[in-house]
């Protein structure tokens, strides 16, 4: 079964969609994050999805962060956050949250 994460700022309420959890090893940690299918660009390799993820920690400095997997007790409470790179009405697409910024 696969594991999902979000960084989310959980002073402000905003997320990031980290992907899907792969995990190897005999102990079975969590080695990356990856979204797409397992032929896709790393996570790392991805210009749009790193300048999003520095931008937002420039933008929540000193906020309290936290890696959320959909199995873990906070997973619920991100149903009331804004996605950066979200699809939803109330989220931040890439280049709209971006734009003007030169980091």
């Amino acid at each position: 079964m696969s594991q999902y994460a979000w960084f989310a700022c959980t002073d402000c309420q905003v997320m990031r969609w980290l992907g899907r959890a792969v995990r190897d090893g005999p102990d079975r940690q969590i080695r990356y994050f990856h979204i797409g299918a397992s032929e896709d660009a790393p996570n790392s390799a991805r210009p749009v999805l790193n300048r999003a993820l520095w931008k937002m920690l420039a933008d929540h400095a000193h906020h309290t962060f936290r890696v959320v997997t959909d199995q873990d007790p906070e997973y619920k409470a991100l149903e009331a956050y804004v996605e950066v790179g979200g699809d939803e009405d109330r989220d931040l697409d890439f280049e709209a949250y971006r734009e003007g910024w030169p980091g």
